[in-house]
């Protein structure tokens, strides 16, 4: 059956988009149809009935216009063509037998057995159909996994090609393409494509879906396929969604590195910045590193205290995710979480308090972007075992900084593009911990920078000269 490829109305949009919910209504009321078609042959519930002909009518308008909104939704495209040819015409022909059945019990003319074979005919319709449309929205696999989990069956990943020299690995292609061709890829590809977008190719990943560019070079923040990576499993915006494979989070910092540094498909590592974390998670995926030799990433060497504490309480958590915050267990042995804002840029002084209740748990903390100030230092001061902390894009002042005296762990602070001066390097200078501190776009100067380095000379002070700058690749 051909589809007219022809942009549907907006009235059109609405009514293809009731049929998720509308879909239900056919399927409630036949099983009830057939249960009672069922029970009503025996002599003590001949009372069902006069209720059947009545359930059978709506039922089949409920069918008829379920298949109406099905196929209304399926203009919007982004289905699997013989998945979606199938449950089209498994729902036109439990529409039919629907209609049929109420038709021949309205006018009291039916064949001999009639009644509870058509029953039995759309029940198994409506198993069918239903599976076919659950595949069409979760994928394929959506039952299948699960089974096969349960049965010890692991799903098939791909096998990475052996890095024997990771700063010689093309990041695109030996890196960052596996990820997505096992987490991603099967959702979007020349035969299925959510959203219109795919990404089994170099030039349709960066060409983005119906909503425009998933990827934008150099901006990781603003980047969809990062920002819905971070959503809580819940969330319907959330890829891959509930059920499917998730990303782990190394291969969430490699892609949010790739993207930052240009989404350059023809780079090698050494051509790109790299910072601690990324280059001890890149080592471990080369070959002989920590016997690491699958296709699997190696554990990270961790740069958290040994110490334990207690596993977050599921109040403080969702009280958080409820805000769009994004709350991930690093170390669930330890209870260590990280914590990023990049979904709520409207985060401020008044929400940080919302952070004390895990002060003891957070060791990562992204604010980048948000509309916290100088006084929301003061709270991040209490996050004693924090080591790495982004305060990119806010305005946070120098006077706060001193507010983080008592993180004897920071380790990584992110200054990039705020209005710290060099009287805030100054108080940096007793930040014995630091490993790296980006201050690009700061006000601080060159001055104020060269006397910080010689403060801490165990350090990185990075304002910019070490990045790699790439154009962006354009989509033909």
């Amino acid at each position: 059956m051909v589809l007219l490829k022809v942009s549907p109305s907006n009235f059109e949009i609405l009514i293809g988009r009731l049929h998720p919910l509308v879909i239900h209504l056919p399927i409630g009321i036949l099983l009830l149809v057939a249960l009672f078609e069922f029970l009503a042959r025996k002599e003590k519930y001949t009372v069902l009935r006069p209720a059947i002909i009545k359930m059978a009518f709506w039922g089949m308008i409920s069918a008829i216009f379920s298949c109406v909104a099905g196929y209304l939704l399926s203009k919007s495209g982004g289905y699997e063509k013989d998945l979606l040819v199938w449950h089209k015409w498994f729902g036109i022909v439990l529409a039919v037998i629907a209609t049929a059945f109420y038709i021949f019990k309205k006018i009291e003319k039916e064949f001999k057995q009639f009644g509870i074979v058509s029953s039995a005919i759309f029940t198994i319709m409506l198993a069918v159909t239903g599976h076919l449309g659950g595949a069409l929205t979760h994928g394929e696999d959506f039952l299948t996994q699960p089974l096969l989990s349960l049965l010890g069956s692991a799903p098939v990943k791909v096998v990475r090609k052996p890095i024997t020299n990771i700063n010689e690995a093309l990041v695109y292609n030996d890196i960052i393409k596996p990820v997505l061709e096992q987490k991603c890829v099967q959702c979007h590809n020349s035969q299925k494509q959510k959203g219109n977008l795919r990404m089994d190719t170099p030039e349709l990943l960066l060409k983005g879906g119906e909503h425009g560019k998933i990827i934008l070079a150099g901006n990781t923040n603003e980047s969809e396929i990062y920002k819905r990576l971070l959503l809580s499993e819940e969330d319907e915006h959330r890829m891959p969604p509930k059920g499917k494979t998730q990303l782990t989070e190394q291969e969430i910092v490699l892609l949010q590195w790739w993207i930052q540094t240009g989404a350059a498909m023809d780079k090698k590592v050494a051509n790109l910045a790299k910072d601690d974390k990324v280059k001890t998670i890149l080592a471990s995926l080369q070959v002989g590193a920590g016997g690491q030799e699958t296709n699997e990433y190696g554990k990270e060497v961790s740069e958290f205290l040994e110490e334990k504490v207690p596993n977050l309480a599921t109040k403080d958590i969702e009280s958080l995710t409820k805000m769009n915050i994004s709350v991930d267990v690093l170390s669930p042995k330890n209870g260590w979480v990280s914590i990023n804002t990049v979904n709520n840029t409207g985060f401020n002084d008044a929400q940080i308090g919302l952070l004390l209740p895990l002060k003891l748990q957070i060791v990562w903390l992204n604010l980048g972007d948000s509309q916290i100030t100088g006084i929301s230092l003061k709270t991040i001061g209490e996050l004693i075992n924090l080591t790495r902390l982004n305060l990119e894009n806010t305005s946070v002042s120098d006077a706060g900084l001193q507010n983080l005296s008592k993180l004897k762990n920071l380790q990584y602070l992110n200054l990039v593009n705020t209005p710290i001066t060099n009287a805030g390097l100054e108080i940096l200078k007793e930040f014995k911990s630091l490993k790296k501190v980006y201050l690009w776009q700061s006000k601080a100067t060159l001055v104020g920078v060269e006397a910080l380095r010689k403060a801490l000379p165990n350090s990185e002070i990075n304002i910019g000269e070490e990045l790699i700058t790439i154009k962006p690749i354009e989509s033909k």
